[in-house]
């Protein structure tokens, strides 16, 4: 639910960094989960994604504006509408597993799981 709410706010253009960081998370969990077997979004939905978040780091830090790009939020619903299913049938351990990795991105021990565009 959390991840829903960060995403409206950040999509209506009133978000602050600490949504901006919810939706990443969620972004990197679905992905490794993905890759797990669990969904098959296609990569660039990810890529337009972080792209998006970026560029609204990018933007805040010029204007003060934290806002998603209409692509980015087009990708961060197809995004949580897949996360929402593999709460559902993803086991625990493995939405554990995942967490781990994703606590090692974050403390930078990893780089982000998702591949750079080409």
């Amino acid at each position: 639910m959390n991840y829903h709410l960060a995403f409206a706010v950040c999509r209506s253009g009133s978000g602050k960094q600490d949504n901006f960081n919810q939706l990443t998370l969620v972004m990197y969990l679905t992905w490794l989960l993905q890759q797990r077997g669990y969904g098959a979004l296609p990569v660039e939905r990810y890529q337009a994604a972080e792209q998006g978040i970026e560029s609204a780091f990018v933007r805040a830090n010029d204007c003060g504006t934290w806002e998603l790009t209409s692509e980015a939020a087009v990708s961060f619903e197809a995004i949580l509408a897949l996360h929402d299913s593999q709460l559902s049938i993803v086991p625990v351990h493995l939405i554990k597993s995942a967490e781990q990795v994703l606590m090692r991105v974050v403390a930078g021990e990893i780089p982000p799981p998702i591949p750079e565009a080409s």
